[in-house]
């Protein structure tokens, strides 16, 4: 847990784990392997941006490469689409996170009525 409170400080006064098995334990431990990987996710995302750079410059000599190139952009298939698709879904991840760490960390109770309350996701492209 002292990994996850030096990296996220808002929940470092979190009252104290319980024994046996705790939610909060459970979701530090991802957000400390999320953030453990960040930096090979950033440079996985560089080499294929380069990879699409690459293509895209291939496109302007070879003309099955220029079409698919154009195609998948014209689709909305393209890398620029995953990426903002994935940058959408990892924002509300993060939204949904600070929800439900709130309660977590503060050890507040989540009833039935808490559920409206939750972030939803808008998918729209």
């Amino acid at each position: 847990m002292r990994r996850f409170y030096a990296s996220n400080p808002a929940w470092a006064g979190s009252p104290p784990l319980p024994t046996g098995f705790h939610y909060k334990w459970y979701f530090a431990f991802h957000q400390n392997g999320d953030e453990s990987v960040a930096l090979r996710v950033e440079a996985y995302r560089n080499g294929l941006e380069q990879r699409a750079a690459t293509a895209n410059a291939l496109g302007w000599v070879l003309p099955s490469v220029g079409a698919q190139v154009l195609l998948t952009r014209l689709a909305r298939t393209d890398l620029a689409a995953q990426f903002a698709y994935q940058d959408r879904i990892r924002a509300f991840h993060r939204r949904l996170r600070l929800f439900y760490y709130g309660y977590m960390f503060r050890d507040r109770p989540f009833t039935k009525s808490n559920f409206s309350q939750a972030p939803t996701y808008n998918g729209a492209i």
